[in-house]
């Protein structure tokens, strides 16, 4: 019974250790990957003046001074206005989208997510344009900028600008101006379809995002955006003020959690492992004493009392290093959605859990190995 247990506590272990390496993978790649925008030179702050009693007029003033005093810092490149940025908590506006020339009825027509961006907001994030321009300053509010994967559902011929499109419930008409590259705006889809339009009377009613981009650390801009705010009015409080990397890190918190959290279950089962181990290795050799000493006598050296004593440990390694990368293997192929970025069949992975778990194995036993091969043949023959 003690040896199976060892050996399930040896599975267990690799099978935790090898999904750590896994999702560590995972959090690393997503922490160097390419999100479609600059992550590093961004600064965004968000407010509501419409919940501290000011109205959409008031708000629009309030908000446009907010975004001039931001511009005319030092440090701060560009500087735009948009409902929602990336990787906002919340839930998606949903608009539905018609290219035909009639309006949607009873949700026939399929509903994307929709933000709503000012002037200059795409050159600010960093955000590519495939096709077309922005929006400008006293554009028209008929204009739409959609990004690559609706316009590929749109149409799939690559056509796109200068297109004209049917959005909401009455099927208000809109022109594409422009088509942005793809880019992730809610979370880690970048393939999600998703419509622009201009900020409207509307936007200043809700929350509003003022995003800065930086020629140098971003960090150093979020003390005087605060400061430009407590200026102008001190009773519109900012809800935040964070650089885009701490704003991502709050959707990417759950794999380095998740990753830390496999990591120190593994941590826990290979110890048990090891202790178990350990334990059932010292007990074979105080079994097995007489039968070393009559093997020394018989001409057997240390050297050959080790390898046998390792070899035994072996027999209770392997099958749980087998059974615990199938265990890993299997769950991660279940759960590839959760590994982004990282192929989840590697065996370079497997094989470094192996290798440490060798390692372990090789420490945890040989002390009882070389117990073994100190035995004095006297001693274990009169040994009962």
């Amino acid at each position: 019974m003690p040896r199976r247990l060892v050996g399930v506590q040896i599975a267990g272990s690799t099978a935790f250790l090898a999904l750590a390496v896994l999702l560590a993978q995972t959090y690393g790649s997503l922490s160097i990957a390419d999100f479609g925008f600059d992550r590093d030179r961004l600064v965004t702050a968000e407010f509501a003046p419409a919940s501290h009693g000011y109205d959409a007029g008031r708000s629009e003033r309030y908000t446009q001074a907010f975004l001039a005093r931001v511009r005319a810092l030092p440090g701060v490149t560009d500087a735009a206005l948009a409902h929602r940025v990336p990787f906002f908590i919340g839930f998606d506006r949903m608009t539905p989208v018609s290219s035909g020339g009639a309006p949607c009825e009873a949700d026939a027509c399929p509903k994307y997510a929709t933000m709503a961006v000012g002037p200059e907001y795409f050159r600010t994030m960093g955000i590519p344009l495939t096709a077309g321009r922005e929006f400008q300053a006293g554009g028209a509010p008929n204009e739409a900028i959609i990004n690559q994967p609706l316009a590929r559902q749109q149409w799939p011929d690559g056509r796109g600008v200068g297109e004209t499109l049917r959005i909401g419930e009455r099927g208000r008409i809109v022109h594409v101006i422009g088509i942005t590259a793809k880019t992730n705006t809610r979370g880690l889809d970048r393939e999600a379809p998703t419509l622009y339009v201009p900020v409207s009377p509307g936007t200043y009613e809700d929350l509003v995002t003022v995003v800065a981009r930086t020629a140098s650390a971003p960090e150093a801009l979020i003390r005087p955006i605060s400061d430009a705010a407590q200026a102008l009015d001190e009773n519109v409080a900012l809800l935040s003020v964070k650089t885009m990397r701490q704003r991502m890190a709050v959707q990417l918190w759950p794999f380095r959690t998740v990753s830390w959290l496999f990591s120190i279950c593994g941590g826990l089962a290979l110890v048990l492992a090891t202790v178990g181990l350990a334990g059932v290795v010292i007990h074979g050799v105080n079994r097995r004493l007489r039968e070393f000493g009559v093997r020394v006598s018989m001409g057997a050296t240390p050297r050959d009392l080790v390898a046998e004593v390792l070899r035994g440990s072996a027999r209770l390694l392997v099958p749980g290093l087998v059974v615990g990368t199938l265990l890993a293997a299997t769950a991660a192929r279940l759960m590839q959605v959760a590994f982004i970025g990282v192929n989840v069949l590697n065996p370079l992975a497997y094989l470094a859990v192996a290798l440490l778990e060798c390692a372990v194995v090789i420490v945890a036993c040989i002390g009882p190995a070389l117990r073994a091969s100190r035995v004095d043949p006297l001693v274990a023959l009169r040994a009962q």
